[in-house]
């Protein structure tokens, strides 16, 4: 896991291998809550992890088939 230190209004950003991006940015901070904002793009899925706990991966993260190019 990679720990960052950042502040309110301060961001990171996430670059996919595809070239998109999501950026995670802190809004505010409170004694036992952080407020963050994301930017991602449509087709990526962006869930709490409590709101997974219980579920089995193919209903959050559905398998990609890849077709064979036929030679």
């Amino acid at each position: 896991m990679l720990i960052l230190t950042r502040r309110p209004n301060e961001a990171i950003i996430i670059e996919l291998p595809t070239g998109e991006t999501i950026k995670v940015a802190v809004l505010s901070v409170k004694p036992n809550q952080v407020r963050i904002g994301t930017d991602a793009p449509d087709d990526i899925k962006i869930v709490k992890e409590e709101l997974l706990e219980g579920l089995p991966i193919e209903k959050w993260m559905p398998v990609r088939q890849h077709k064979k190019s036929s030679d």
